[in-house]
């Protein structure tokens, strides 16, 4: 068929309206988003986000999203119940208008914004083996196959994760393996209390490292084992406070026990630690890099301080 002139703009109204409703549905399961969120979704070989501002700005004009700017600058946008309604008539999907996340989102912005990152560069960035995800807010809602860890093992109060990483098994594997793969993830802001610290640490090593096989999660028609967890730390030194507070955990509960109830081997390969915009890193691998690290500070100072034989 000849493109005319004709024949591409309706092409390109078409694939406008095609990633419109892409838009809507990721705010259904995200709650709300910001342009840079937007932007990595859908453009991320772009070195500029004007297509999701123009993309966002038709959505609002034309009712089905809302923005907010935040006293930090950034915007944020949701669904509204227009928008809801074309989620749910395209892409038959439950949504809801999301408009009172507002209230919460200048509170919690930091925190659930990571969630969001990090889920967004597994989709995009790990394509290898990423299979999906479930966002803090499907989480919330209940939407997601593991929507809290009892605590049976770590406390009377139960762990919710921050967000739901799925990975396939790989094609060997799943010939005898009829399980998908869990990565529960945490986000470290350095902020919790120490109640609160110790909760996650003691909830991560026991859903990790507790016995010899996987946790599993049911979920028809695919069961889920829990491969491992991973942590966001936007900074170094939440990384490396992580490490010292697991090792000073499980050195307790082996005076305490006399020997091992967790598997330090577990612990230190399947949980993994990711910057933003970095690869991820096993604990063991950021316990390496440190030791390096502090190698090489010792040469340093070696050289500094040697002096040549009169």
């Amino acid at each position: 068929m000849k493109h005319t002139p004709a024949r591409r703009r309706e092409d390109g109204r078409a694939l406008a309206i095609e990633t419109e409703e892409k838009i809507l549905l990721a705010l259904s399961k995200f709650g709300w988003l910001t342009i840079a969120h937007i932007h990595a979704l859908f453009w991320p070989e772009s070195k500029y986000p004007r297509m999701a501002q123009r993309t966002l700005s038709r959505l609002a004009k034309d009712g089905f999203v809302a923005g907010k700017a935040l006293k930090s600058g950034r915007k944020l946008f949701a669904l509204t119940s227009a928008g809801a309604n074309r989620v749910q008539a395209t892409s038959w999907v439950s949504a809801k208008s999301r408009r009172n996340f507002f209230n919460s989102a200048e509170t919690h912005f930091e925190h659930r914004s990571l969630a969001n990152d990090v889920c967004i560069f597994w989709l995009r960035k790990c394509e290898q083996y990423s299979t999906g995800y479930f966002t803090e807010h499907q989480i919330q809602s209940k939407k997601s196959p593991l929507n809290a860890f009892d605590g049976y093992l770590c406390s009377s109060k139960p762990k919710i994760p921050d967000a739901l990483l799925l990975a396939y098994s790989g094609e060997e594997e799943a010939k005898t393996d009829p399980y998908g793969y869990i990565y529960w993830v945490e986000v470290e802001r350095g902020d919790k209390k120490k109640g609160e610290q110790e909760h996650m640490i003691q909830a991560l090593i026991s859903l990790v490292g507790f016995g010899t096989e996987d946790f599993e999660v049911v979920r028809k028609p695919l069961n889920y084992r829990l491969k491992g967890a991973i942590v966001v730390c936007p900074r170094p030194v939440f990384a490396t406070r992580l490490l010292n507070d697991i090792e000073r955990f499980l050195k307790k509960e082996q005076e305490n026990f006399r020997g091992n109830l967790y598997s330090w081997t577990r612990i230190f390969k399947n949980i993994l630690i990711w910057e933003p915009g970095k690869p991820f890193v096993s604990l063991q691998g950021w316990k390496d890099r440190l030791e390096e690290e502090r190698k090489k500070t010792i040469r340093k100072k070696w050289r500094v301080t040697e002096r040549p034989l009169a």
